[in-house]
């Protein structure tokens, strides 16, 4: 989930998190998430955020991403 993450990251941003910083090394240091810039959803950024965990085992599985999306869905309002 990390590459989607940073895949969806750079669509958002522009740019792949941590670039001017030696990449995942850095974050393997401690360097602090990069912000997601943009009028996006708080719960499209925590996910996105999410993907980008430094440890495995904390990123989302596919199952949950269902989840997530699946809920978002069912929660929009149509416009008629």
């Amino acid at each position: 989930m990390g590459t989607l993450g940073a895949t969806l990251y750079e669509l958002l941003n522009g740019d792949v998190p941590f670039l001017d910083i030696l990449g995942g090394q850095a974050q393997r240091n401690g360097a602090e998430m990069p912000d997601i810039d943009g009028n996006y959803s708080e719960n499209l950024k925590n996910t996105v955020y999410h993907m980008l965990s430094l440890q495995t085992w904390d990123r989302p599985t596919a199952a949950q991403l269902v989840g997530v999306t699946l809920s978002a869905v069912l929660t929009l309002t149509v416009v008629n």
